[in-house]
């Protein structure tokens, strides 16, 4: 929530320059708190608001499936198939591995290991040409082919052909906001 707070800081500057920034109010009403510590060895513990928030989500009367997207631990995920196992025909879930996986190792070998029917894309490293390399020709793919190595990272050259154009548009919208 803190996050939200420094927003609705920014969000009156933000809206003077583009349309379709979320209001505060709205993003309030969406972001619940997940877990703040690691699963046990079990891969699971205790229901939070960010895992008991999935399950609710997950058996809407919608037929769309639900996108779950992870960029860190995947703990409320892990809490909320294991509370809710009914819920997985429903969920997409998309996980940045890598250094994620290894902060919480049990809530994501859990999930592997008990429930390989959850359609789960775990990108371990084609994430990292957003940040690896600079602009490279190919397909925007997650293809392991040794020509779109970068920095020892498969797939990142798929990626990082954009990545001066998507750090300048960054630079762009941080401009936006408290009035610079």
């Amino acid at each position: 929530m803190e996050v939200i707070e420094a927003y609705s800081k920014d969000y009156p500057q933000l809206i003077r320059h583009a349309k379709g920034f979320p209001a505060p109010e709205r993003l309030r009403q969406v972001v619940k708190q997940g877990a703040v510590g690691k699963a046990p060895a079990k891969g699971w513990s205790k229901p939070t608001e960010g895992s008991k928030w999935i399950i609710t989500q997950a058996k809407r009367k919608d037929k769309r499936p639900l996108w779950v997207l992870v960029w860190g631990s995947i703990t409320d995920v892990a809490q909320a198939v294991h509370d809710a196992p009914s819920i997985k025909a429903k969920l997409r879930v998309y996980s940045i591995g890598s250094w994620n996986t290894a902060m919480d190792r049990a809530a994501r070998d859990y999930l592997f290991r008990e429930h390989p029917d959850l359609w789960w894309i775990e990108n371990d490293t084609t994430f990292r040409g957003m940040y690896m390399g600079g602009r490279q020709e190919g397909d925007w793919s997650d293809n392991p082919a040794p020509e779109l190595v970068d920095h020892g990272r498969a797939g990142a050259k798929t990626v990082n052909r954009w990545r001066v154009d998507f750090l300048n548009d960054w630079r762009r919208r941080m401009t936006w906001t408290r009035g610079r």
